[in-house]
């Protein structure tokens, strides 16, 4: 795969598909007009919804399990098969449900609408601030995230970082996201190439102070 071969350079480095939504690596992804991102955890199916996009308008802003499609059931397709029952449709009838226990499955009417995707997104749960980082973006993620905690309430001691469905990106865009919150000259990355080159990499010095 192309991917694994521009790895072989740099370990880090994403290919996008020409032409492709959101398309990186070698998995197939969901166009974002739908307004979230489907991933798998063994042969359950999660929906991870944009903060802007239609998912997150009908009042889901977290985490939800993809129980059907249409009225057929998804446990045990394959995820390329998800893939294409979701993709190229304006519009669908999805079966979720919300991960709190006790939750029961809902079925939702969702349309797909024009969606640019951010890399750092700003939600509340429970009246605490929660910044999602999707991925790692050169030129902007550093800036997104600055922005993000400006905006926090002065009275608000407590935010929530999110990084769980982050799937990576621009090595020096993580570099300085992270030279937000760690002293300078911290070790951050280390990794050794296919000549068994050593490289490290370390936090930079930031005039943003948080």
């Amino acid at each position: 795969a192309i991917t694994s071969a521009i790895r072989r350079i740099d370990p880090y480095a994403q290919y996008v598909v020409p032409g492709g939504d959101s398309a990186f690596g070698d998995k197939p992804r969901i166009p974002s007009a739908l307004g979230f991102e489907l991933i798998e955890s063994g042969d359950q199916r999660y929906l991870v919804p944009f903060t802007a996009g239609p998912l997150a308008d009908l009042g889901f802003n977290d985490v939800v399990r993809l129980v059907g499609i249409e009225g057929k059931l998804v446990t045990g397709m394959a995820m390329p098969a998800l893939v294409q029952a979701l993709q190229g449709r304006g519009a669908l009838r999805l079966d979720v449900q919300r991960l709190k226990a006790g939750s029961a499955v809902q079925s939702i009417n969702i349309v797909a609408r024009p969606l640019r995707v951010d890399s750092v997104e700003t939600m509340e749960a429970a009246g605490i601030t929660v910044i999602r980082i999707r991925e790692f973006r050169a030129l902007e993620t550093r800036a997104s995230l600055i922005r993000a905690l400006q905006a926090l309430p002065k009275r608000q001691k407590v935010a929530v970082l999110d990084m769980r469905f982050n799937r990576g990106g621009d090595l020096v865009a993580a570099i300085e996201a992270a030279s937000l919150f760690v002293p300078e000259g911290k070790r951050l990355a280390a990794f050794e190439d296919a000549k068994r080159v050593k490289r490290e990499f370390f936090a930079v010095a930031d005039t943003f102070k948080f």
